[in-house]
């Protein structure tokens, strides 16, 4: 409607995303450490996640639920093996394919290399009805949506820049550098940094439960070290490296999904969620067992001692909880329906079924400031619905960058009109303080391909002819 605007929406979607991602990893922890206090430092800290939050942008990356539901069913499906426990468990998986195929690629090789260590080999024969079931409501749930990827990408013959993977992978460094909002920083942050800590009070703690790693009956530590683990030295990517193999390069091969993937880093969100639940469940447990050991004595010191052990492990459970706080969001006002911008009504009404507009000026280059423009024109896309050839995306193929740098750098060029007509495109939207050089504006003023239809104080908008 006119009154409708995509960042209520966008809000809206961030808000719920982070509190299911509280509210599962509190049912989470609460359930398998039987601690009240970590379940809600866990809650907490997953609402907060530090990558999550730092990379809002990112908004599909922001929905961790289906990962922290997968890991609770699983772990309710290793202690008793059942058909309905396999399906939760594929209900889980789909959730997250769903929600992020990024996510659910990341998290299914981590799983995959990781889940097997809390798996009940003894019960073989009682479990496989349930894995099976669980396959296949996976697959089920997810088979369209993957489907439909590896289309597009087989059709557009979709690869990656290895120079590109390999800036985008983490380095030792990361690991000790932290956000600049974090209570204990670490590292400071250089340019080109990933500050992928944690926080070292978390690191710590988790370090000091590995120890109980080694009890069959803690199964959830078990699994969120191992998934620390794996996916820690998978985020180095192509970085890593054994001597002339490279482990990243034989799993591309193997795995061709992982081939296409840009960002190896990445994997540090499913490292930081393992590290973050895991300190809040020893810190945790660790104050639940002082408080039932001082419980039982009745000597009127222990009483006294065993409250201010308590009163200690909340303050631990906090600083966990809240150890990376979130940076101050820049607030940005964007364009709204009931503004009626009147060039946005023009092209509603004179934009021909399944012809196209491009909007200049472009992005110069990839960072956050000459985006925002391109942002900007997608968001006014919401509004005319017309197709729009120029904008942002984490997918471009070879054909639209070679168009992306033409509109940059040649927009009104013979060659740029001959790309845009055989791409149907109807309308040519400017926006004339913004287009460099000035010229290119008289140019479109003067060219016999294109014709004037609309001007206001800041728009203009032309029809273009073959």
């Amino acid at each position: 409607t006119r009154y409708a605007s995509p960042v209520v929406s966008y809000n809206i979607y961030l808000s719920l995303a982070m509190l299911s991602n509280g509210l599962l990893a509190y049912r989470l922890v609460r359930h398998h450490s039987r601690s009240p206090g970590a379940g809600w430092a866990a809650g907490i800290g997953m609402t907060l996640h530090p990558l999550a939050i730092q990379n809002l942008e990112a908004i599909q990356l922001v929905a961790l639920g289906g990962i922290l539901w997968t890991m609770d069913a699983w772990l309710r499906f290793c202690k008793r093996p059942s058909w309905r426990g396999g399906c939760l468990v594929g209900c889980g998986l789909g959730l997250t394919a769903l929600l992020s195929l990024h996510h659910a690629l990341f998290f299914g090789l981590v799983f995959a290399g990781c889940g097997w260590i809390t798996f009940p080999f003894g019960a073989i024969r009682r479990a496989w009805p349930g894995l099976l079931t669980g396959g296949l409501v996976a697959a089920a749930l997810s088979g369209p949506t993957v489907w439909c990827s590896q289309q597009i990408h087989a059709q557009h013959d979709f690869t990656r820049n290895p120079q590109t993977v390999l800036a985008l992978s983490a380095e030792a460094n990361d690991w000790i550098t932290s956000q600049a909002t974090t209570w204990i920083p670490t590292n400071q942050q250089q340019p080109g940094d990933f500050p992928l800590s944690p926080g070292i009070l978390r690191v710590t703690l988790a370090v000091l439960g590995l120890p109980l790693c080694l009890s069959r009956k803690r199964q959830l530590h078990r699994l969120l070290a191992s998934m620390a683990i794996v996916s820690s030295l998978l985020a180095f990517g192509p970085n890593m490296s054994v001597g002339s193999w490279t482990p990243w390069e034989t799993l591309a091969e193997w795995l061709p999904p992982i081939a296409r993937v840009r960002s190896p880093y990445r994997f540090a969100y499913l490292t930081q969620l393992a590290v973050v639940l895991l300190a809040c469940v020893v810190s945790g447990q660790a104050v639940r067992a002082w408080s039932l050991r001082n419980r039982a004595q009745s000597a009127p010191d222990a009483k006294r001692f065993g409250r201010a052990i308590q009163v200690v492990g909340c303050l631990v459970l906090a600083l966990v909880a809240f150890e990376v706080w979130p940076a101050r969001t820049q607030l940005f006002f964007p364009p709204l329906p009931r503004h009626g911008e009147q060039w946005v009504d023009y092209v509603r009404s004179q934009i021909q079924p399944d012809r196209a507009i491009v909007c200049l000026p472009v992005a110069d280059n990839m960072s956050e400031q000459s985006q925002q423009q391109e942002t900007i024109w997608m968001m006014y896309g919401t509004q005319h619905g017309a197709r729009l050839l120029n904008g942002y995306s984490g997918f471009v193929p070879a054909q639209w960058q070679r168009l992306r740098r033409r509109l940059r750098d040649e927009p009104l060029s013979d060659d740029t009109l001959d790309m845009l007509v055989a791409r149907d495109t109807q309308l040519l939207v400017v926006r004339k303080d913004r287009l460099r050089p000035q010229t290119t504006l008289v140019r479109a003023r003067e060219s016999a391909r294109l014709s004037l239809l609309f001007e206001d104080e800041q728009y203009a908008v032309f029809e273009l002819f073959p």
